[in-house]
Order: structure tokens, then C-alpha cells, then sequence
């Protein structure tokens, strides 16, 4: 039962890591023609698209927070890996337990803060373009819900004495 609970619960975060790898793909992708067509644009007819700066201002904090998820999933954030290393196996897994924690009440709190800025600027809109401002900024909370998604997981595999959420990775 356990092992069929563990494979759902990986299945979950790697279709979720894979709509937020897209999601960073098609930005990403969107981004770069968009600056290439500017780039041509202002260089051989000596004009532009009025509102590509602002989209790709947008773009790049969606960029930037829809980096935040896939970072936490595979444990490319700023550890304590020095002082993790004087500890012995248990004492290490208290210690990352304990950041984990701390990391999930910071993205609870950045998710709690930013659905009231997403609320608020829904009927404020962009200044070139006919867009919501709440649009752009509903990928905070998108980003700090996945966080601790990932990281409630990763608690999960830990204290299971599962294999790691991230396979191949050595779990601490």
C-alpha cells in the first residue's frame, strides 16, 4: 500500500515539475522571438512593437518564479552544507527538516501575501496592453504553492525513509 501511495505522490510532482518545465520552455521561447523581432524591427524599419518591453518585463518575473519550484525540487537552494556535514544521519535529517519547514512557512506567507496583490491589481491593467496586472503577478502564488508541494514531499520521502522525491539524487 505505502509503495503504491509513494509512486502516485511521484507521479504528481513530475507532472507538476513538467507543466512548470513548459511553462518555463514556452516562456523562455516566447521571450526570445519577441526580443529577436524587436531587435529587427527597431534596427531595418526603424520602429517597434509598443508593448514588447513591458511583455517581456512580465515574462521575465515569470521567468524568475517559475524557476523558484523546480529549484526546490532539486535541492538547488542555499543549504547549510557545511554544517550539515559535522552531523551524523539523523541529526542532518532534523537539520534539513527544519529548513524545510522554515522554507514552507516563507512560501505560505509569500502565497498568503501575494493572493491579496493578485486580488487587488485584477482591475488594474498594464499600461500598453489590454491585461490585467493580478495576471501577472498570479505567478507568485502558483510558485509558492508548488514550492510547498515539493517540499511537504520531500518531508514525506524523508521521514518514510523512502528514496528520494528526486531520483538519483542522494537524499540527506
Amino acid at each position: 500500500m505505502k509503495t503504491k501511495i509513494d509512486n502516485a505522490l511521484r507521479v504528481i510532482a513530475k507532472v507538476l515539475l513538467s507543466c512548470i518545465h513548459w511553462g518555463l520552455i514556452i516562456n523562455l521561447a516566447v521571450m526570445f522571438v519577441l526580443m529577436l523581432l524587436q531587435i529587427f524591427l527597431r534596427s531595418v524599419l526603424g520602429s517597434s512593437i509598443k508593448w514588447s518591453d513591458e511583455l517581456l518585463r512580465y515574462q521575465f518575473i515569470w521567468l524568475v518564479f517559475l524557476g523558484l519550484p523546480s529549484a526546490i525540487y532539486y535541492g538547488e537552494l542555499t543549504r547549510f552544507d557545511m554544517l550539515e556535514q559535522k552531523f551524523g544521519p539523523l541529526a542532518r535529517k532534523i537539520l534539513c527538516t527544519v529548513l524545510d519547514l522554515i522554507a514552507i512557512v516563507v512560501l505560505y506567507l509569500m502565497y498568503k501575501g501575494a493572493m491579496t496583490l493578485v486580488t487587488r491589481q485584477m482591475t488594474h491593467m498594464a499600461t500598453t496592453m489590454d491585461l490585467p496586472m493580478g495576471v501577472v503577478y498570479s505567478v507568485i502564488p502558483v510558485s509558492a504553492g508548488a514550492g510547498i508541494i515539493f517540499l511537504v514531499l520531500d518531508l514525506y520521502f524523508r521521514w518514510t525513509n523512502a528514496p528520494s522525491l528526486r531520483e538519483g539524487v542522494k537524499r540527506v
